[in-house]
């Protein structure tokens, strides 16, 4: 027997009810149901689903499943909306549940072929990661971002869902994601912009479903009649109209070429410089999902992926010689890469407080025209700036101090044997001699030192001093920046550099007598550097007699190496130069470079990485170059006493311009005509009919075609979002406005108004409740106001029950006694919402 009637009711063989189950599935359902009805849950669904697909699309880092933990994140607060407590109690135990949630997922998760390896060690990495970001340091660690992308997906799906079910508030749900979804197309090739139109799609489809949704709820309370079949119209017609203007939108002419657009795109994003400085230095270790547009040089340098720069123009320079054009130097290695510090700017011509006179010998001349074709703030220049026809200020290294206690046996205990040997006299003097006077002491010095403070205790005795080191006149320039701010696009500045001119016999015989705060600054290295880049550095150079005998071995050693952009960041715990010499063993000019300055400053010569670009293209006139993103390079600079920085190239099929190679330039000035044979109305577009391109140079430049568009257009696309938010933003608070604070005349738009200001505080109670029942107790909440409380509610009563007309006189008292309720009122609630207290 498979089943049986009783009572004219189907029953299963296991007493299974079947039809009061299916009531009791739908009343379920129906008391679950949201306010603005399942569809439109389901477009919101959609919406957010779309924003997550495409971080995931994008494989910044890897993660769990970010779909899924967008929906867990919608599921909670689904179930945890309903909760009668204050929004901000509520809504606490979803996120506990959604840090938990982060957790239990990413620390079981593998990272790049490797298990995280618990809680602990996930706290570890994100520990690691805020010593990183309190120390301005560098992190290449993905699983902070990982970190942040699930943290992210969680909470777009949990306050995006309640927001929606608990507020009914559909625009903070735009504004949660539309900001996620154009952070991320920001940094992705203009191909994915798919999903920008599927998000626009669902947006509309339930911005258009909630109004219709609300529409007919509003009708529903005035008794209106309409035509039922205008639910499915509605849906239908909102579907076909989305489709439309995403059709419009995306077919109209594409905006790259709108140059206001692009400038007011460069205007917004110039404040988050800084923060994109940081993003870059904290989350080294992330992909590059599209061409680079321009290269910015800030105080850190770390070791990145695969890079893609882009044949974005950048600079246009007039010189008589060709030059290697420099941004800055970076002086301090981490291991993660490269950081500039203890340094400060002067204005140009700045002599040192405590100098010696020592100009570089072997020097040329040259002076040429460097027009930027982007706002920069750094200077591009040859080898050392000598003066600028600009207000500008130089970076240069600050006064090297060193400290000793001198109660220590060895006060410069890790500084260079010189110094070394100086502390441990003056400790042994004051031994000798307490009392030693600060003339006794400085006789002890090496040269070019002098005593900066010499601290004594209460008995007169010496404890502790400062030792102030020479620096040399002219200073080293690092740097040169505008001190307007930037330098603009395509206005050209003139600059006269002193380039070395030395022979490599020279070189050889500059000997190694070092100053200290050289040697100490530029042959820092990390504690922790891995040995066999030691044994490494020593065994390409074994054939050395001298430092530039080394520095050339080194050069062409690290050249066998194959060149590549597309690499592999190294791991989170990894040297970066260990990871390119012995796992990658292939990279860009950053590797080659760093490499090479590392090996060098193994065996105790002062050496640091430059970056800048590399000479550019030669166009049809005489001396003039073209300089694009793709030459963006970065070389080695290796100190040769008396003849200061000298230029080394390891990077595999580049070289250095002939004037800048040891011997490779001769006595005399090199200056040009500085474009007065170029075409300058090229300048404004420089397009590409006005130069005759050569090819690309070998190093970071050549990278073919394609690179670099869609920059202009992600520009109007930011532009289209910042002004579209703006306008939204004032739209939506005008309507709000006009629809629930203007002045009104109609009763039924009166107390509506007023019923709705009070359920923002909570203030219309839960029960039901007659027009009088509710002003009364409106009335006790604000007894100052119960005579315009009574006129509103007595008014809306005749007019909607009554079915009587106001006079124009009781209209006019109407709007008087709203106009002066409101604010009131929406104090009120606001306030109830703050600090509750109980109406009956």
């Amino acid at each position: 027997m498979i089943g049986s009637e009783v009572a004219g009711r189907r029953v299963s063989p296991v007493n299974w009810d079947t039809e009061a189950a299916g009531k009791v599935a739908i009343g379920l359902l129906e008391r679950l149901r949201p306010a603005d009805g399942w569809l439109a849950l389901l477009f919101l669904t959609a919406n957010l689903c779309v924003v997550v697909l495409a971080v995931e699309r994008a494989d910044w880092a890897p993660t769990p499943n970010l779909v899924g933990i967008l929906l867990l994140g919608m599921l909670t607060a689904f179930f945890l909306h309903r909760l009668p407590f204050w929004w901000f109690v509520a809504i606490l135990p979803g996120l506990a549940l959604g840090a938990l949630t982060v957790i239990w997922q990413l620390s079981g998760f593998t990272f790049d072929g490797e298990p995280l390896g618990g809680v602990g060690a996930l706290w570890n990495r994100l520990v690691l990661w805020v010593e990183a970001a309190n120390e301005s340091s560098i992190n290449i660690d993905k699983v902070p971002f990982a970190f942040g992308l699930v943290s992210a997906a969680w909470l777009m799906g949990y306050l995006g869902a309640w927001v929606f079910l608990r507020h009914r508030n559909f625009w903070g749900v735009f504004a949660l994601s539309g900001l996620g979804l154009f952070s991320n197309l920001t940094f992705l090739p203009p191909n994915t912009n798919f999903h920008l139109a599927i998000y626009l799609f669902t947006a509309l489809l339930l911005v258009a479903r909630i109004q219709a949704v609300r529409r007919q709820s509003h009708w529903d309370r005035r008794g209106i009649r309409y035509d039922e079949g205008l639910r499915s119209l509605t849906l239908s017609d909102s579907f076909f109209l989305s489709m439309a203007v995403l059709a419009v939108a995306f077919l109209l002419p594409a905006a790259g070429s709108w140059t206001a657009a692009t400038n007011a795109y460069e205007s917004l994003r110039r404040p988050l410089v800084g923060f994109e400085d940081d993003f870059n230095r904290l989350f080294a270790g992330l992909p590059a999902r599209r061409d680079i547009g321009f290269r910015v040089w800030d105080d850190v340098m770390a070791f990145q992926g695969t890079i893609s720069p882009a044949t974005t123009h950048t600079l246009l320079v007039e010189s008589a010689v060709p030059m290697y054009w420099k941004a800055r130097t970076y002086d301090t290695y981490t291991g993660k890469g490269w950081i500039s510090e203890h340094t400060e700017f002067r204005s140009p011509g700045y002599t040192p407080e405590f100098a010696v006179s020592a100009p570089p010998q072997s020097r040329v001349t040259a002076t040429y025209a460097v027009t930027p074709l982007y706002s920069s703030p750094i200077l591009f220049a040859g080898p050392r700036v000598d003066a600028v026809d600009r207000d500008v200020e130089i970076e240069t290294p600050s006064m090297p101090l060193y400290d000793a206690d001198l109660a220590s046996a060895d006060p410069f205990a890790g500084y260079p044997a010189a110094l070394r040997e100086a502390g441990v006299a003056l400790a042994e003097k004051v031994r000798q001699v307490p009392l030693a006077s600060e003339s006794e002491l400085a006789a002890l010095l090496p040269p070019n030192f002098r005593i900066s403070e010499l601290d004594r205790d209460g008995s007169g005795h010496v404890i502790s001093m400062t030792l102030e080191e020479a620096l040399p006149n002219p200073p080293d320039t690092l740097a040169v920046r505008s001190r307007k701010g930037v330098f603009a696009a395509h206005d050209p500045y003139i600059v006269t550099s002193s380039v070395p001119a030395a022979e490599p016999d020279e070189l050889r015989a500059a000997g190694e007598d070092y100053p200290v705060h050289i040697l100490h600054r530029y042959t820092q290295l990390p504690e922790d550097l891995p040995g066999r880049i030691v044994g490494l550095a020593h065994e390409a150079s074994v054939r050395g007699d001298t430092p530039y005998d080394k520095a050339v071995l080194i050069e062409q050693n690290l050249k066998r190496l194959p060149y590549s952009l597309k690499v592999d960041p190294p791991p989170f715990d990894a040297d970066g130069v260990d990871h390119f010499l012995f796992v990658n063993r292939k990279g860009y000019s950053e590797y080659f470079a760093s490499a090479m300055t590392v090996m060098l400053r193994t065996m105790g010569v002062p050496a640091r990485v430059a970056v800048g670009y590399t000479t550019g293209d030669p166009t049809e006139v005489a001396n003039v170059y073209v300089v694009n993103d793709s030459h963006s390079h970065a070389w080695v600079e290796v100190y040769f006493p008396g003849y200061a920085w000298i230029p080394f190239e390891p990077t595999p099929g580049a070289a250095l311009p002939v004037v800048m190679m040891p011997g490779g330039g001769e006595a005399g000035e090199f200056t040009g005509p500085f474009l007065s044979g170029f075409d300058v109305t090229c300048l404004d577009e420089f397009v590409e009919e006005c130069i005759d391109y050569a090819e690309p140079l070998p190093g970071d430049g050549g990278f073919g075609p394609g690179f670099g568009e869609g920059v202009a257009s992600s520009a109007w696309l930011w532009v289209v979002v910042a002004l579209g938010l703006a306008a939204g933003v004032v739209l939506i608070g005008w309507w709000a406005f006009r629809r629930y604070m203007f002045t009104a005349y109609d009763p039924a738009g009166v107390y509506a108004r007023v019923r709705t200001l009070a359920a923002l505080g909570g203030l219309t109670g839960r029960a039901p409740h007659t027009p009088y029942q509710f002003g009364v107790r409106l009335g006790r909440m604000l007894p100052i106001h119960r005579e315009r409380i009574e006129l509103i509610v007595e008014s809306y009563v005749q007019a909607r029950y009554g079915a009587r007309t106001l006079s124009a006189e009781r209209r006019g008292e109407l709007a008087d006694a709203w106009l002066n309720l409101r604010f009131p009122l929406l104090m009120a609630s606001v306030g109830q919402r703050i600090y509750p207290r109980s109406v009956q």
